[in-house]
């Protein structure tokens, strides 16, 4: 397991979760993460997810001493999950297929199911989470 710790860098305002955004395609509520990021954090952290991604690997992110960040790869879609404050606890997860990955990083406004669905596709079934970056 690949390791980044991003506490220096992301304080405890920096993430919010709402609950009860919407629905996923199973009906199952959404909920969402904002994450805000400095450009440089959130270019480290785009290398890191996608080297763990490229090579089958699970990443481990600490963003703050309460929220942690787990990207894994594996057949199908990729998947982030959230967990907080006890790692062993998913809070959410987002999956999503190697073709949404850029819709994912590319986000500058709006949160990653209305990047998706502006492309005509929505969130993987699976996902019980919205994304949101913001620099």
């Amino acid at each position: 397991m690949a390791y980044l710790s991003l506490l220096e860098q992301v304080s405890s305002d920096d993430v919010v979760l709402t609950t009860g955004v919407g629905r996923g395609a199973y009906g199952q509520d959404l909920s969402q993460v904002a994450v805000r990021l400095p450009p440089a954090v959130r270019e480290r952290l785009q290398t890191k997810m996608t080297e763990a991604i490229v090579d089958g690997q699970e990443l481990r992110v600490d963003l703050t001493a309460s929220w942690t960040l787990f990207c894994r790869a594996a057949p199908g879609p990729a998947r982030l999950l959230l967990a907080k404050p006890d790692v062993g606890a998913w809070v959410a997860t987002l999956s999503l297929e190697a073709v949404d990955w850029p819709s994912f990083w590319s986000l500058t406004a709006g949160t990653l199911r209305q990047a998706l669905l502006a492309r005509g596709r929505p969130l993987h079934p699976s996902s019980n989470l919205d994304f949101l970056i913001q620099t």
